[in-house]
């Protein structure tokens, strides 16, 4: 056998907005799967937990989340994913759910608002708060780079979303996008703490994703991933808007860890 017919074989699950879900065993060719699901909302977001997957996307059927045995279904419905007092938690858009090597779990959500939220869910029941929503972090105007507009003009306003969780080393890198999906200034930033729900720390290398020119461009909200012998990855969306101002593509590039443990991409 030569090297290659050795190695496993490693698929990639990518769930876009509109149009889930996608598989490629060589990066190159994306096939759809064929689900009892095609479209629950923007932002989708998948978590593996107890060998269960569960999906969940921003204003899903108000909010529902639904659980399968497999990344690609058959799905069934759980519930709407609930607030400690029995309600959809306010401002819920762009929702990460992450399960952490003890099985807690834990959500981070926010779009558009002030802040990206976190709170512990039931492991049991991962659509059911346990605790109540803190606050992660929020829109830095001294981060020029967050600043609202085409060229980060305006210091008065930013949407800071996209919220995704990848643990490094026992240290967990919270990244977020800002300013605005429509722009070219669009980037991914990220926070660091030693708690999955804080307090969080600015990290140094940041951003950590972001291109404004060329052909790819405004590079964000996505997801970081491992992939095969322990790389790391970087998958994000990039402007399109030629039929739609929030019209976007996916790219992905290779990330990684520096000398320091900060979280980087090299390029879009």
């Amino acid at each position: 056998l030569s090297l290659h017919d050795a190695l496993p074989i490693y698929k990639w699950f990518l769930y876009p907005s509109a149009g889930m879900a996608w598989i490629s065993e060589d990066f190159t060719t994306w096939k759809r799967a064929k689900m009892n699901l095609y479209d629950i909302g923007y932002a989708p977001t998948i978590m593996k937990h107890r060998g269960l997957f569960y999906l969940n996307a921003s204003d899903s059927n108000l909010s529902v989340m639904y659980v399968s045995k497999t990344p690609v279904g058959p799905w069934r419905e759980v519930g709407p994913v609930l607030g400690p007092d029995g309600k959809i938690p306010k401002g819920y858009w762009d929702p990460m759910f992450f399960s952490d090597d003890d099985e807690r779990v834990y959500l981070y959500y926010g779009c558009g608002g002030p802040a990206i939220k976190g709170m512990e869910m039931d492991p049991g029941r991962p659509n059911i708060a346990v605790g109540e929503p803190k606050r992660m972090f929020g829109y830095d105007p001294g981060h020029e780079w967050e600043r609202f507009g085409d060229f980060n003009e305006d210091p008065s306003q930013s949407w800071v979303e996209g919220a995704w969780m990848f643990k490094n080393k026992g240290k967990y890198y919270l990244t977020y996008c800002a300013p605005g999906t429509q722009y070219a200034t669009y980037g991914m930033g990220c926070y660091v703490s030693k708690s999955p729900l804080g307090p969080f720390k600015y990290q140094k290398v940041n951003p950590i994703l972001r291109r404004t020119g060329g052909l790819v461009r405004g590079p964000g909200h996505g997801c970081i991933v491992r992939g095969p012998n322990n790389t790391v990855w970087a998958f994000y969306t990039c402007l399109r808007c030629y039929y739609h101002v929030f019209e976007r593509r996916i790219g992905f590039d290779p990330a990684g860890f520096d000398a320091d443990g900060n979280l980087f991409v090299r390029t879009a």
